[in-house]
């Protein structure tokens, strides 16, 4: 008789119709259900499981799968997961949580930080959307150790550029309520991929909250009861797809960020110039926790903490904190009829929280559009006429007769007065 685990989800979701093929990770093949393993199975701490620990009510684990390592999912759609797990024997039955997140990354390893108690930083997932989140169930009845397979496809499939490396996020909550000692399943593990899976498990504390910061540690996981070990043995099916389109957005790092993603997947600028030729951008890949940038992005990405993050300098975009209003001369970056780029805001109008935003001169037309490929330093077109408004503003936006010491805008430049 064979044995299941997450039956249910096998009739509620099944498989698309229109996978096209499917990427082994590990020995996936070579692992049949009426084996008893005798290698690459996790034999180490109890919370030393990947990807889901039966012991402890929660549980989590990001794998970072290297480009290399996933290069023929690149410009396809992931439709789904499977993986192979050895029950020892025992007889469970009840509901647990599931999600996984797919996400791009542009670091090879986890970052571990010696000056912060020496704790692992998690990828952040914030800007993710979860491919999978559902309670499942789990029925396993064995008195004999045997192997058995998950199928779990997902409800919204991820594109994946390929340019950058895959991260996977799985999270599992509720396991305790349904499980007890005797309940032994365990995963196979990758040859190879070592440390290419941070785990961690609790019964005081969701993963959920690990990654939203919101217990105060920043997305950092203290050392005790979290490992680095061998990426699972999975395999991720897939299917042809069309990669989305660019969005241009504000984005404001709330800590030092690594930003250097591959050219052309997601690019963050600052704005360094204005002028009647229009407004100058430049890439950052060092973002300052802080600092006002732009963004355009065709991947869902996983961020990660700069190691060398350097002071920006010459970067005319400001922040709104929901009280800027707009006396004419404000421009925000939007989107209308299809089109981004910076849009005058009527006076009175109150910049969105959260939104970046240029000071210039009230004789500039009422868009400004980006042009080019922008990659390095370009232009943005704009057909702005020739200024006569000899005011200097402040940073906040203020209009300033005679300027005291301090930086303005002037005539859509920033201007130091000493």
């Amino acid at each position: 008789m064979r044995k299941h685990i997450f039956t249910a989800i096998l009739v509620a979701c099944g498989m698309s119709a229109h996978a096209q093929g499917s990427l082994n990770i590990g020995n996936y093949d070579e692992i049949e259900e009426w084996d008893s393993p005798t290698s690459n199975l996790y034999e180490g701490s109890y919370w030393e499981v990947a990807p889901i620990n039966f012991y402890l009510t929660n549980s989590g684990t990001q794998i970072i799968l290297q480009k290399e390592q996933v290069a023929d999912l690149a410009g396809q759609d992931i439709t789904g997961l499977n993986l192979k797990y050895y029950c020892e024997g025992a007889y469970v039955e009840g509901d647990v949580h599931l999600t996984i997140t797919l996400t791009e990354a542009n670091r090879d390893d986890f970052f571990r930080d010696s000056e912060n108690k020496n704790r692992y930083r998690c990828f952040d997932i914030s800007c993710g959307s979860a491919a999978f989140d559902d309670d499942i169930n789990i029925d396993t009845y064995s008195y004999d150790s045997m192997c058995g397979e998950v199928t779990l496809p997902f409800s919204h499939p991820f594109h994946y550029s390929g340019e950058n490396n895959l991260v996977m996020t799985i999270s599992a909550t509720g396991i305790s309520d349904t499980t007890d000692g005797g309940f032994y399943v365990n995963f196979f593990y990758a040859e190879g991929l070592d440390k290419q899976a941070l785990v961690w498990a609790s019964d005081k504390k969701t993963w959920d909250e690990v990654l939203s910061g919101s217990d105060g540690e920043d997305l950092y996981l203290p050392a005790f009861g979290v490992s680095t070990i061998n990426a699972p043995v999975m395999q991720l099916t897939y299917e042809s797809g069309d990669a989305p389109a660019s969005t241009w957005q504000s984005y404001v790092p709330t800590r030092n960020e690594d930003l250097d993603f591959a050219e052309g997947t997601f690019d963050a600028y600052k704005v360094t110039d204005f002028s009647s030729e229009g407004v100058q951008i430049e890439r950052v890949t060092k973002a300052k926790k802080g600092e006002p940038l732009v963004v355009r992005s065709r991947i869902v990405p996983s961020i990660s903490p700069a190691t060398g993050a350097t002071a920006q300098a010459d970067n005319l975009l400001q922040l709104s904190d929901g009280s800027v209003t707009s006396d004419g001369t404000l421009y925000c970056l939007a989107k209308k009829n299809g089109v981004y780029g910076f849009y005058r805001m009527e006076e009175g109008v109150r910049v969105p929280e959260g939104k970046v935003y240029l000071q210039v001169t009230s004789a500039a037309n009422d868009f400004i559009a980006f042009s080019g490929e922008t990659t390095g330093i370009h232009g943005v077109a704009t057909e702005h006429k020739t200024s006569t408004d000899d005011y200097y503003y402040t940073l906040q936006g203020q209009r300033v007769v005679r300027p005291a010491q301090g930086v303005y805008i002037h005539q859509g430049k920033k201007v130091v007065i000493k």
